[in-house]
């Protein structure tokens, strides 16, 4: 027997997927946000409360997803060393949000593997900041070296 190609609402079960005898996920989720907009107290509400009762929780989506943006799975993840990958810094202490943060190549496309290491949350705001341009971060290494070269103390 095949299988339907639209669900009941006409989405096509090719783009959007199935989930019940109810519909599609699209019909699902069209289902959800049409109960939050009736429901907005009471929305709130359980959201709040799952919260309080699960705190680890969103954490713990929010680096799944991150991991599989990058590439990997959350295991591996939890599997490797909890220390800087930056050579000059090797850091075991992650700082923010009390992880390491997983750095991964931004002129990839996301989807695709682009995972490059764990780094503390100084080493991630500097590569950040530098929109991991070597040429930024190289000109900021010689402008240190020849400013210290120059510092003169005074009494």
């Amino acid at each position: 027997m095949a299988s339907k190609k639209y669900c009941l609402k006409g989405h096509s079960a090719k783009i959007y997927g199935r989930t019940t005898a109810k519909g599609c996920k699209e019909c699902a989720r069209l289902r959800s946000v049409e109960w939050r907009k009736n429901h907005p107290g009471q929305s709130i509400a359980l959201v709040t409360t799952w919260i309080k009762n699960n705190p680890h929780k969103p954490l713990e989506y929010a680096l799944t997803q991150k991991c599989k943006e990058v590439g990997i799975t959350s295991s591996y993840y939890n599997s490797l060393p909890k220390i800087c990958s930056n050579p000059g810094c090797k850091s075991t202490t992650p700082g923010g949000r009390g992880r390491f943060s997983i750095d991964h190549d931004h002129s990839i496309v996301k989807g695709k593997y682009s995972f490059r290491g764990l780094l503390c949350s100084s080493c991630n705001v500097i590569l950040g900041l530098a929109n991991d341009d070597t040429r930024k971060l190289e000109g900021l290494i010689s402008y240190l070296k020849a400013s210290s070269s120059r510092l003169v103390c005074r009494k």
